[in-house]
């Protein structure tokens, strides 16, 4: 589970949430940024960003700390009004399920 902030900030994060994207000894995904933490955003807007989070069962790549991307789907968001403080998603890792249906070369 993440809580995000309408600016875009990860102001929560399971352990589970944390563990799967590498922060670990000490690092903390609470702080964060979403263009930062997701693949080929970190051009975008925060607000774009939690607009991508908004479509339910998109599957979104999330930066892993070693370097390598992790493959989510995104879970309906708790908090759908415009006017909420915050947005909450749960993620399920399909990391091996995207690597398995990849074309081989």
């Amino acid at each position: 589970m993440l809580a995000i902030g309408l600016d875009g900030v990860v102001v929560y994060a399971t352990a589970a949430c944390q563990q799967l994207l590498g922060y670990r000894n000490g690092t903390r995904l609470t702080g964060q940024s979403l263009p930062e933490l997701l693949v080929g955003h970190s051009d975008t807007t925060p607000e774009d960003c939690i607009t991508l989070l908004r479509v339910p069962k998109t599957i979104v790549k999330w930066q892993h700390t070693d370097g390598y991307p992790v493959s989510t789907v995104v879970s309906s968001t708790i908090l759908l009004r415009a006017t909420d403080p915050l947005m909450m998603v749960s993620l399920t890792d399909v990391t091996e399920w995207t690597w398995a249906a990849s074309p081989r070369d």
